[in-house]
């Protein structure tokens, strides 16, 4: 078989693929999935379409992203007050446990 030959059946057959896959479309009644995705999805450039943020979307992420920071700024506040109290000394409580533990080791 030589070349012209065996292009003539490859264009053949795309011919009869060509026409099964035009009766499908025909059946669904839809658009060819590769149209309607790139126009979809790509804009005249053939770029992929910029996402677009409306105003209240981007105020409801910025509020969430501020009660995140504030809540974790409280935390550390708290944990800073916490440390804070343990530098300042032991409690009472612990002064007694400290004392009675002296005692036991001088005796």
């Amino acid at each position: 078989m030589n070349t012209k030959e065996i292009l003539a059946n490859l264009w053949a057959e795309r011919d009869k693929l060509d026409k099964a896959i035009a009766a499908l479309e025909a059946l669904a009644e839809t658009p060819p999935a590769s149209k309607a995705n790139d126009k979809a999805t790509k804009g005249a450039a053939g770029k992929p379409k910029k996402r677009v943020m409306s105003a209240a979307g981007r105020k409801r992420i910025a509020e969430a992203q501020r009660a995140r920071w504030a809540a974790k700024k409280a935390s550390e506040k708290n944990a800073a007050e916490v440390k804070k109290s343990l530098q300042a000394g032991t409690s009472q409580g612990g002064s007694v446990r400290v004392r009675n533990a002296r005692k036991r080791g001088k005796a």
